[in-house]
């Protein structure tokens, strides 16, 4: 994800990458981006900046009681089904359909 940030932005057409700031010495992000010497050293700066940020909001997620963190490779594996009971009553599907109706519906595993 971040490598592919970097590419964007290096190329990107969105005003805000293209606006001068103080924090640069009155270089744009993308100009920022472009003035360093190595691709490590623009990952850095992405990470500092803009993925860093996007990653951090991402993470956050986890803590928001209206999400639900699920781990496919475990739903994937478990032939009790349990993560996707949890799934099931999370989203409230009781309201539409019976859970043992839904779990006919999932193909064994």
């Amino acid at each position: 994800m971040i490598l592919s940030s970097v590419r964007y932005h290096l190329r990107t057409d969105e005003r805000w990458a293209h606006k001068p700031q103080q924090e640069f010495s009155g270089l744009t992000y993308a100009e920022k981006l472009r003035s360093l010497n190595s691709l490590d050293d623009q990952i850095c700066v992405e990470i500092e900046h803009v993925a860093g940020r996007t990653i951090r909001r991402m993470l956050e997620v986890n803590a928001d009681p209206r999400f639900l963190p699920v781990d496919l490779d475990r739903i994937s594996s478990d032939p009790e089904m349990d993560d996707l009971k949890t799934c099931h009553s999370f989203c409230g599907l009781q309201r539409w359909f019976a859970l043992d109706t839904w779990l006919e519906a999932c193909p064994a595993i």
